[in-house]
């Protein structure tokens, strides 16, 4: 499978369409896959908790990049609700 549309830009990794329904989060080349396990471990840690989040399913490596699959959630972004808010 092939990643879509960027939907999202930051200091770690870029995120992308995957297919209908998911994401990538693809993390840039040198960034420590330990950070990137911890990252999904903590997102596993959480799966079943009872507040909305995306799931996260696998990291997978991509085009030398570590990458986690998640969940698409549509809606407004963290940083559009800060920016609106002021809240930090």
């Amino acid at each position: 499978m092939c990643y879509g549309k960027v939907i999202g830009v930051g200091n770690t990794a870029s995120v992308h369409e995957w297919g209908k329904d998911k994401v990538i989060k693809l993390f840039y080349p040198d960034y420590p896959k330990k950070a990137v396990e911890k990252e999904f471990h903590n997102a596993m840690t959480i799966r079943n908790m009872d507040f909305p989040k995306p799931k996260a399913y696998e990291i997978i490596s991509y085009e030398d990049r570590l990458g986690i699959i998640y969940d698409m959630i549509r809606g407004e972004s963290l940083l559009d609700l800060v920016t609106k808010t002021g809240d930090v």
